[in-house]
């Protein structure tokens, strides 16, 4: 659960178990907070997730560290990133991606 303990400031926690469908790309997200500056949470991919491939255009500049499992995402005209807990990436708004994460696959991502 996100709780404001004082005006600008939010507290959470990775083992959140609040969260709510992400109608975008499926999955579930968990949002940390959400104003006209900044946007961050941690998304949670689908439990048929490691089933297909999901394409996905950044709405906004993103960057995200992954937490749990491992994602492929390949980027139109670009490499293909293996990424997995640990790992940190940063996405520019309009850039066109392909995702495949694995079962039990969390990120906390930032939309800036």
């Amino acid at each position: 659960m996100t709780t404001r303990v004082a005006d600008g400031v939010y507290v959470s926690s990775t083992d959140a178990d609040d969260y709510a469908p992400d109608p975008e790309v499926g999955g579930l997200t968990h949002t940390l907070r959400e104003d006209d500056h900044l946007q961050a949470g941690i998304w949670k991919a689908p439990d048929d997730a490691a089933d297909g491939a999901t394409p996905f255009e950044f709405p906004h500049d993103e960057t995200i560290l992954v937490l749990d499992g491992e994602v492929e995402i390949e980027i139109e005209g670009g490499p293909t990133l293996q990424l997995r807990a640990g790992s940190i990436a940063s996405f520019s708004k309009g850039v066109r991606s392909t995702w495949r994460p694995s079962a039990g696959f969390r990120e906390f991502w930032v939309y800036s």
